[in-house]
C-alpha cells in the first residue's frame, strides 16, 4: 500500500468530508421543499387507492368494503399518507446523518480515503 504524506492525506479527508456535507445539505433541503407538494400527491394518491378498494369491484383489502365508513376511509388515507411521509423523512435523515465513532472505532469508513484500510 502506498504511503501518503499526512498533509495530503488530511487534505484530501477534508475536501471528501466537505463534499460529502454538501450532499447531506442538498437532500434534506431538496425534501424540506418538496414536502408541501408531497403531501398532497401521496395523500391524493392513498385516497384513490381507498375508493378503488371501496368500488367492490374485484379484488380488495377489505373483507366487506360494503361495510366501510366514510370516517374509516379518511383515517386509512391520513394514516398511510403520514406514514409514507415519516418514513420519507427517516431515511433522509438515516441518509444524511454524520457519521458517528462507536467507542471501538478509530476510523470513519466515509472520512477514509480509497487505498487506506479501516481499522476497528
Amino acid at each position: 500500500m502506498e504511503e501518503k504524506d499526512p498533509e495530503q492525506l488530511l487534505n484530501h479527508i477534508f475536501h471528501r468530508t466537505n463534499a460529502n456535507w454538501g450532499v447531506i445539505i442538498s437532500l434534506r433541503t431538496t425534501m424540506a421543499a418538496g414536502l408541501p407538494t408531497a403531501r398532497a400527491a401521496i395523500e391524493a394518491g392513498n385516497a384513490e387507492f381507498i375508493k378503488r378498494q371501496l368500488s367492490g369491484g374485484g379484488r380488495s383489502i377489505f373483507v366487506d368494503p360494503s361495510k366501510v365508513v366514510a370516517d374509516l376511509a379518511q383515517g386509512l388515507v391520513r394514516g398511510m399518507t403520514e406514514t409514507t411521509l415519516t418514513q420519507a423523512q427517516a431515511s433522509v435523515d438515516a441518509a444524511s446523518e454524520p457519521p458517528r465513532l462507536s467507542r471501538r472505532a478509530r476510523y470513519v469508513s466515509t472520512a477514509t480515503p480509497p487505498g487506506v484500510a479501516c481499522r476497528a
